[in-house]
């Protein structure tokens, strides 16, 4: 499949299409998840994480889950596992996606299912992130222009 250009629009229809094929009250298995400590010097706090890609899963997160869906080679996005503690804006950013509001919600997205939520909860922050930072660029956008 050939990866378009990802929207804000088209990525919001790649969650939705996720959570629908896995199902709304899906949560991220913990027995998928990986040490963190074994992928990252980062200093991360949580001793697992969710991984985009997973031999005899694929698609395995609902962040590459969508980006699957959107035409992504989520196995390569993984490159051999150092994106389990890449944020969802970092996985987006090497999708190629610019959009500093689309990267944001999408992180809500992750934090509610990389905490043990459901992905239709995930899908929920998605919206409810997306529309608080769009209002934010809005508002923004009206004061530059009244400047």
């Amino acid at each position: 499949m050939e990866q378009k250009p990802i929207t804000r629009e088209s990525f919001r229809w790649a969650l939705d299409k996720s959570a629908a094929t896995r199902g709304g009250d899906f949560v991220y298995p913990e027995e998928w998840k990986v040490p963190l400590n074994e992928v990252s010097q980062q200093g991360d706090i949580a001793a697992t994480g969710c991984v985009y890609y997973k031999e005899g899963v694929g698609a395995a997160c609902i962040i590459g889950f969508a980006l699957e869906t959107l035409g992504v080679d989520v196995k390569e996005l993984q490159g051999g596992a150092r994106a389990n503690w890449w944020g969802a804006d970092e996985a987006l950013f090497h999708a190629g996606v610019r959009d500093q509001i689309l990267m944001g919600a999408a992180n809500a997205a992750q934090r509610v299912q990389d905490t043990g939520g459901t992905w239709e909860n995930a899908v929920k922050a998605f919206d409810d992130e997306l529309a608080s930072l769009s209002k934010e660029e809005e508002q923004a956008k009206k004061q530059k222009s009244n400047v």
